[in-house]
């Protein structure tokens, strides 16, 4: 009993170094180390002068997330502005319950053109109501993110897993 105790107690250890300075923090998608990491709300000025930006590690704190599948999420940038994270290839989801939480993404930022038909399936996801999304009736350029990999504080991981695509 002792020996199973102890060898648990090693590899409990072991795993968590292994996390180094992500020991609160849950992976979903491609794990990255977060090195080079820039505050969200440095973005606007970094895409001031091109369209994207490549390789890029971001932090900041979850708004809200898709609240039928964990397909996107958005996130704080300042300034009454919101970053759009989707998940490269859809290849990934996020826990339904993570708003307001930290987090550190790596992936492709835009400036990007979002049609009217897309900003109204977002509104549904993200559980509006009808009438709030009847309002929607012109395109908006808005930042958006295409992340491969991305940490999240405190996250409830089993919630992540989904069998389901938004389209």
């Amino acid at each position: 009993m002792k020996k199973t105790f102890f060898l648990f107690l090693v590899l409990f250890s072991a795993f968590q170094w292994a996390q180094g300075q992500n020991t609160n923090m849950t992976n979903f998608g491609t794990s990255f180390e977060p090195k080079n990491v820039i505050e969200v709300s440095q973005l606007p000025a970094m895409l001031a002068s091109q369209t994207e930006v490549n390789d890029l590690t971001l932090q900041g704190t979850i708004i809200k997330t898709c609240k039928k599948k964990g397909c996107w999420m958005t996130i704080q940038m300042g300034n009454n502005q919101e970053l759009m994270v989707k998940f490269k290839d859809y290849g990934f989801f996020v826990p339904l319950d993570d708003d307001g939480k930290k987090t550190i993404i790596h992936g492709v930022a835009k400036m990007e053109v979002v049609s009217v038909e897309k900003l109204r399936h977002l509104a549904e996801d993200a559980g509006k109501s009808k009438e709030e999304i009847e309002k929607i009736t012109q395109s908006e350029t808005k930042y958006t993110f295409i992340a491969d990999g991305v940490w999240i504080e405190n996250s409830t991981a089993f919630l992540s897993t989904s069998l389901f695509l938004c389209s």
